[in-house]
């Protein structure tokens, strides 16, 4: 069992986010994660973005039970409800995620408070001030390292 924490990171101004994925094993250890710029129409859409890069991760890795978490409302409403009051480019992106989840053997998506997102949030937002250093995964600068330990994730060695 892995977790798959997704944050995305909206500047109105620019229209640049940041997309912020952090995977955790079942010991919540950090063990992989994806982030990037991207540029999109609205907060929503980079939500949605970051949950595609997500599961798009997990299939990669071919793991196969998965507890994807989102603070994203829109994103667990779309996902479970099939709630259609999106915008058109953001059912685009919102029907790959559910098509792409059809392809995790076992999976969850539970929303989750902010505040618990806070790995995955810290990832999407270097990205999108574009200050997130090349080599976050194999060494955390110590920003990223205090944020994985307020949020119960063991430090890396």
């Amino acid at each position: 069992m892995g977790w798959v924490n997704t944050d995305g990171a909206f500047d109105l101004v620019t229209r640049d986010a940041g997309v912020g994925v952090v995977v955790r094993n079942c010991n919540g250890e950090m063990i992989n994660g994806f982030g990037c710029l991207v540029n999109v129409s609205s907060a929503v859409m980079s939500e949605f973005r970051a949950c595609e890069q997500g599961v798009q991760l997990a299939l990669w890795n071919k793991y196969e039970k998965v507890v994807f978490e989102t603070d994203s409302l829109e994103v667990f409403k779309f996902v479970y409800f099939k709630n259609q009051n999106v915008s058109w480019c953001v059912k685009v992106v919102a029907a790959n995620i559910v098509d792409r989840l059809k392809l995790v053997p076992k999976y969850r998506l539970p929303s989750i408070l902010r505040g618990a997102n806070m790995a995955a949030d810290w990832v999407a937002t270097q990205f999108k001030r574009k200050i997130c250093p090349e080599n976050w995964l194999s060494q955390p600068p110590s920003s990223f390292v205090n944020v994985l330990s307020r949020d119960g994730l063991p430090a890396p060695p």
